[in-house]
């Protein structure tokens, strides 16, 4: 019971931990049902939605956030049902990271003045969306949108 006190955990999480507590099977399985039957356990449709809006609100990708909810042993759907804004997600991403990586393109681009400083930057912005599970073309649509708020010199 101290286990689902402090927060909400999905059956896969409770059954971990139970295990990890050297508890047997027949032991972990009786406390789930008990915890059920007594209505502790939020339903894992429900934990998953708040779980995906968490995780949205916070700027994560639908990707990370489906990630996320599969290590939890929780259903993937809520990931998907519209809750999350890709794009909205993406932009607060790479706004905050713009200013960093503008500094990091400048210098590349006085490195090797051949390189556009555009293109230095797109790199960086793309990058960095797709490497947190964002599509490639949300993080050209972002670009594109950024670049248009705030140009390059």
């Amino acid at each position: 019971m101290g286990l689902i006190a402090k927060r909400d955990h999905s059956r896969k999480e409770l059954r971990e931990k139970l295990k990890r507590a050297e508890h047997t099977p027949e032991e972990i399985e009786a406390a789930l049902a008990e915890a059920e039957d007594r209505r502790w356990l939020a339903s894992e449709d429900e934990l998953a939605h708040r779980e995906a809006a968490r995780l949205s609100r916070s700027g994560k990708s639908t990707q990370q956030i489906r990630q996320w909810l599969m290590k939890k042993g929780l259903p993937t759907a809520g990931a998907a049902s519209g809750e999350t804004d890709e794009t909205a997600a993406a932009e607060k991403m790479a706004e905050k990271a713009w200013a960093r990586l503008l500094r990091s393109a400048e210098k590349d681009h006085k490195k090797d003045p051949r390189r556009s400083l555009e293109s230095a930057m797109r790199l960086r912005v793309v990058r960095q969306l797709v490497g947190r599970g964002f599509s490639s073309q949300t993080a050209q649509a972002v670009y594109a949108r950024l670049l248009k708020e705030n140009p390059l010199k």
